[in-house]
Formats: structure tokens, C-alpha cells, sequence
């Protein structure tokens, strides 16, 4: 006999439902990937505003772009062999206008929550006070742009930053992880950890309060089950910030 069943009672326990354990590419190829960030970030830590004051941030522009775009590249080579489309770790395509609109009023939201966290956590921190404000000075001010071309190219660069981080942390490496352990929380913090790790360049601190953020994309991606929001959040964020910090902190 067929007996009545909650409509809801699906969509709940998919909700509450454990990560698959289906990798999304071979575990090599994450733990690939992980070195080699974590490699790059402390390797390059402290060297990349001398070659900035070397051979101009457009360089470093460039260079970053590129960087990120074979780092895309490799995680599609990985999904690949396992035969799993980007479209899988993206989320599902905007059906019309509405949906856009929907993920841009996400990601405006998320924005603002996010800023306000990240500003809290740098005050807890210590970040306000004028010798790391000084500290600052020295670590990343060098990044931000300065002429129309630079703002620019910047905005380029924080176009794929967003399109790029989001698809390779809280795309690809979240879901790996997760894939891997089982639990959707060790992908979520794995990930963010990476995140963090990999902007060494920009000093302890910093790489905590990166990785919270880190923590706070991936769980929107996924509870939205969508890089969208993130991705339009992110760009916007870090275009925000190049132009707020060459205000603020002035340029080198």
C-alpha cells in the first residue's frame, strides 16, 4: 500500500544528504594542485613588490591573468579525465533575465555581510593601528593601480580573479574535498584554508581574514549550489578594493 509522503520530505533530505563520494577528478590531481599553490605563495611572499618596483605593475597585472587562466586550465584537464563538464561544478545556467538578477542581488547582499565581517575581523586584528597600516603600506600597496590604463587592466584582473578563484576553490577544490572525506564542511574549510594560503604575499593576518572569506564563499556556493553570486561578489570586491586602497593607502 502506498502511504502519503511529504512533498518536502525529499528536497529536506537532499538538503541534509552527505557529499557524493564520486570524485570530480582524480585525488592526485587536487593534491597537485594544493602543493603548488601553497608552493608559489610562500616562494613568491615578499618578492613581488620588488618586482613590481622592477618591472611596473602591469606586469604583475598580466603575469596574475595568466597565472590563473592555467590554473583554470589544469582543473578543466582534471574534470576531464573524469569525464565531468564545468557546467556541473558551475551550477545550472541562467534560464532569463530574472535569474540574473536574482544571483546580482545575492552577490550584492553577500557583499556588503562580507565587507562588514572583514572589516571587524582587521580591527580584532590590529590592522587599524597605524604600524600595520604602515605594514600595509609596504606589503600590498604596490598592487593597486594608479593611471587610466592600470584601473583598467585591474578591472580585467578582478574579472578573473572572480571568474577563475571561484571555479578553481569553491567550484572544483570544495567539492573535491568534499568528494574525498565525505563531509561538506572539510571541503568548505579545506578550500578557504588553500584560499587563505595562497595570498602569503599579504601577510599573516591577511591570510587568516582571506580564509574566512574563503569559508564564506563556500558556503554560499553551496547552499546557492551556484559559483554565480560568488563570482560576481568576488570581481567586484577585489576591483573595489585596488581602487578604495590606492586612495587609502596611496601607492608605491
Amino acid at each position: 500500500m502506498n502511504s502519503f509522503k511529504d512533498p518536502s520530505s525529499s528536497t529536506q533530505t537532499e538538503a541534509i544528504a552527505p557529499p557524493t563520494r564520486r570524485l570530480i577528478a582524480p585525488a592526485w590531481h587536487a593534491a597537485a594542485l594544493i602543493a603548488v599553490l601553497l608552493l608559489i605563495s610562500v616562494a613568491s611572499a615578499g618578492s613581488q613588490a620588488e618586482y613590481a618596483n622592477q618591472h611596473g605593475r602591469m606586469n604583475i597585472y598580466l603575469l596574475t591573468m595568466g597565472w590563473e587562466w592555467l590554473l583554470l586550465l589544469y582543473v578543466v584537464w582534471g574534470l576531464r579525465r573524469m569525464r565531468v563538464p564545468l557546467r556541473e561544478i558551475m551550477g545550472e545556467k541562467w534560464k532569463g533575465p530574472l535569474d540574473a538578477l536574482l544571483d546580482a542581488a545575492i552577490a550584492a547582499a553577500f557583499w556588503l555581510l562580507s565587507a562588514f565581517v572583514l572589516a571587524g575581523m582587521a580591527y580584532l586584528l590590529g590592522l587599524a593601528k597605524e604600524q600595520n597600516i604602515q605594514a600595509a603600506r609596504e606589503q600590498i600597496s604596490f598592487l593597486f593601480p594608479h593611471s587610466g590604463v592600470e584601473i583598467l587592466v585591474w578591472a580585467l584582473l578582478s574579472a578573473t580573479a572572480g571568474f577563475c578563484e571561484e571555479i578553481i576553490f569553491r567550484g572544483y577544490l570544495q567539492k573535491q574535498l568534499a568528494s574525498i572525506t565525505g563531509a561538506t564542511w572539510i571541503g568548505i574549510v579545506g578550500q578557504a584554508a588553500v584560499f587563505g594560503g595562497s595570498h602569503m604575499y599579504e601577510g599573516i593576518q591577511r591570510v587568516i581574514i582571506i580564509a574566512v572569506w574563503g569559508i564564506m564563499f563556500g558556503v554560499l556556493a553551496h547552499f546557492r549550489r551556484s559559483l554565480r553570486p560568488g563570482m560576481m561578489a568576488h570581481g567586484f570586491h577585489d576591483f573595489f578594493t585596488g581602487l578604495a586602497g590606492r586612495v587609502l593607502l596611496g601607492g608605491q
